[in-house]
């Protein structure tokens, strides 16, 4: 009789693999969407950092006597780190925002590696009067957020 109790005692092979079979649906249906909000959070950081550059550009603005009103070249663009520090940074690529800006003429791609729009990029258009920063997220999508100014 203590044989059989023994031979009854943990888990049969299949009991075994439908658990790791539901372990393995689980996982699955949940790893997804942790990638999705990786992507979530990186986009925050990218409103964050225009509404930051938003604020420099301002402040550039303020300190101007006469037309035009914002940077409108590269080098007066990178001059806008002095008036936001820390220079925020692309959280889809590292790169600073204000120091990797891409074309001499607007448009400009800031935190971009080329002139294209693509994840965490930050387009900023100008006539010198006004200005629009457009936000690009996750996959080079463009977000739903723009930003505006002018005078």
């Amino acid at each position: 009789m203590k044989k059989n109790l023994r031979a009854r005692e943990g888990f049969t092979l299949i009991e075994l693999m439908i658990v790791i079979a539901v372990i393995g649906i689980l996982a699955a249906v949940l790893i997804p969407y942790t990638f999705r909000a990786q992507d979530r959070a990186r986009e925050t950081g990218v409103q964050n950092a225009a509404r930051a550059i938003q604020t420099g550009l301002e402040m550039y603005a303020s300190n101007q006597t006469s037309a035009p009103w914002y940077p409108n070249s590269q080098t007066a663009v990178q001059s806008l780190t002095v008036l936001v520090s820390p220079s925020p940074k692309n959280p889809f690529n590292g790169t600073e925002y204000l120091v990797s800006v891409q074309n001499n003429t607007s448009p400009f791609y800031l935190g971009a590696t080329s002139a294209t729009a693509a994840a965490g990029v930050i387009e900023y258009q100008t006539d010198g009067n006004s200005y629009t920063l457009i936000l690009y997220g996750a996959g080079g999508a463009k977000l739903p957020l723009e930003l505006t100014g002018g005078r």
